[in-house]
This record gives C-alpha cells, structure tokens and sequence, in this order.
C-alpha cells in the first residue's frame, strides 16, 4: 500500500513545536512502509500487538526508531514490552506498575496513564477519579518515567467535549507530577487534539490510503 508523503510532510509541520509531536501508528504495516517513512525523516512508530512487533524491531534494529506501544496490556507480556519498546502509552492498572518495578531494566520506562471518559470502556484506561492515585503510584517507581496521560476518543459522542474535559484533566496534574506528554489524537480528529493541547498525535490509517 502507498505511502502518502505529502500528508506525512504536512503533519510533521504540524506538530514540529511539540514533541515526540508524530508518532506513526504502524501495526499490520510492513518493514517496508515503515522504512519508507523512516527514509523521510519519521523515527517515532507505534504498535498494538507485541508479536508482531518483535519481528520488525528485530528487523529495524539498525534504523534510530523509538517504538511505542499503545496497545491494550497483558500482564505475561509486560517484560517483553519494557525489553523491546521506548514507550508504553495504555497503563491503567497498579498491577501493571507493579509488574515493571520488579523488571531490571536499564533505563526508566517511558509511560502514559490511559485515561477513559467511558464507564463502560472495552479498550482499556482508567476513571477521572482514580487517575491521582494512580499517577503517584507510578511516580514512586523507579523503573517508570512518568510522562503523561494518553485517550482514545470514543467517536460516537461529542469528541470537542471530550478533548475539553482531557486537556483540563491533564492541566490539573500537570505540575504535581511533571507530566510532559498528553498523547491524544488519531487520523480522524487529530487537528482538534492539537487545539486542546495534544503533545502526540497517532496516525495510522490517513497515511497509508
């Protein structure tokens, strides 16, 4: 499947003030699509599914990529995680913590806590009111890196109020925990994650129709 470049250009112009800013969301891609980006000046890539991963950082292993994983977590595969990817963006339980503090790594995990507006959610995050306790608990681990906060926006319901309520959500904690990083955004809305106040945007399917 082709590339589209010229919206790749456009995003990274779009997100050029803000960092990691792009992150190409690369699942069920190929090596190949992934290199032709990465040839154009693209290095943050992002997958849900960690075996199909493993096969291409194994096979980029050469190439400076950051991978991130923003798919939803089982507890068996959080070491292979924490070995194989820079970021994690879907933490939304204690055990999740809990299970990367006894891992000895040899660097902080970069992490987002998954935030839901959804009472009922399937993909995962965590409610408005168990976010602090949350958050300070992965602030008092020593293997975390505490960056910020990550939402899927639920696309049935009102996305403008939705981004409202995460971007005041991330506001509030932002200087107690020194978050730096509101991971919010995909191919449909990410124009309006950036106006309330997205960091990182992840795209996947605009860049390859």
């Amino acid at each position: 499947m082709p590339v589209n470049l010229p919206l790749l250009s456009e995003l990274k112009s779009a997100t050029q003030q803000i960092s990691p800013g792009l992150v190409v969301v690369s699942k069920k891609r190929s090596t190949k699509d992934i290199i032709t980006l990465y040839e154009n000046g693209q290095n943050h890539f992002a997958e849900n599914y960690v075996q199909e991963a493993l096969v291409k950082i194994t096979e980029l292993e050469s190439c400076d990529i950051t991978w991130h994983f923003i798919g939803q977590i089982q507890s068996r595969k959080i070491k292979a995680i924490c070995q194989n990817f820079h970021w994690i963006h879907s933490i939304d339980q204690k055990k999740h913590i809990d299970a990367i503090a006894k891992l000895p790594l040899k660097a902080p995990m970069n992490t987002c806590i998954q935030v839901t507006l959804d009472e009922q959610a399937h993909r995962g995050g965590t409610q408005p009111d168990q976010l602090d306790e949350l958050l300070r608990h992965a602030m008092e681990n020593k293997n975390i890196h505490l960056r910020g906060l990550m939402y899927m926006a639920n696309q049935h319901t009102n996305i403008t109020d939705q981004f409202h309520l995460i971007q005041k959500l991330f506001l509030s904690y932002q200087r107690q925990y020194r978050l730096d990083t509101l991971s919010m955004g995909i191919s449909s809305d990410y124009r309006l994650a950036l106006s309330h106040g997205s960091t990182l945007i992840r795209i996947g399917n605009a860049l390859f129709n």
